[in-house]
């Protein structure tokens, strides 16, 4: 059973490395990708870069699985005591969010950039939203945990917003994406190193925010 929390404990941040290396791989095969000019799909877009496309999907396809996992093992975050209902509903919606998020991004993979664009297009943009939703409910379940960092909470905010307003604004502006999986990666740090504080069940905890709450 340990060995089981500690997998879905790390799997977030193990998932990190992952996708990196899988990326780096693909960009040798095609070192004129880059973030000011092509999508980081295009890593996996055979007609851009045939040789390197199969490596950077199948990183993907790992990155999710590992990713699914870490969603998974957010249920260790529920909370039973008379505070319970706000987190669980945060925690529910960002653990379904992020689920979604996994599926999407290996469907991404099924359909490449270059192969099938509008499907492709469809899956990363729900890709994306998923992720939104992970990053936006689970700072708000944060923002009503006084023993969460608070740069915790305002950062996957921060990080949220970015992503929508990037999204909707600079629809062409290609190193918005490579930034906001980048700044995904580092709320992915961050909450793996507040995880203690996430699964503490004490029975002084409603106090606390209470007292939080008054000051």
């Amino acid at each position: 059973m340990k060995l089981v929390n500690c997998i879905l404990r790390y799997a977030g941040v193990v998932a990190i490395p992952v996708y990196i290396a899988f990326t780096y791989v693909s960009r040798t095969h095609n070192r004129q990708i880059n973030p000011l000019e092509f999508w980081l799909s295009d890593y996996g877009n055979p007609l851009v870069n045939p040789s390197g496309a199969a490596i950077y999907n199948t990183g993907c396809v790992i990155t999710a699985i590992l990713l699914a996992l870490f969603y998974i093992g957010m249920y260790r975050w529920y909370r039973r005591d008379r505070t319970a209902r706000k987190f669980n509903i945060s925690y529910a919606v960002a653990q379904a969010g992020g689920l979604l998020g996994s599926l999407f991004l290996i469907l991404t993979t099924v359909y490449t950039l270059g192969t099938d664009i509008s499907m492709h297009g469809l899956f990363s943009t729900a890709n994306m939203i998923g992720m939104d939703f992970f990053l936006s409910f689970t700072a708000a379940a944060f923002l009503m945990n006084p023993r969460i960092h608070k740069g915790v909470r305002i950062f996957g905010f921060l990080v949220s917003v970015f992503n929508i307003v990037t999204m909707n604004a600079f629809t062409d502006c290609y190193v918005s994406e490579w930034i906001y999986f980048l700044l995904f990666m580092a709320y992915l740090v961050l909450v793996t190193m507040q995880y203690e504080k996430l699964i503490m069940l004490t029975t002084d905890y409603s106090a606390e925010i209470t007292r939080a709450d008054m000051g």
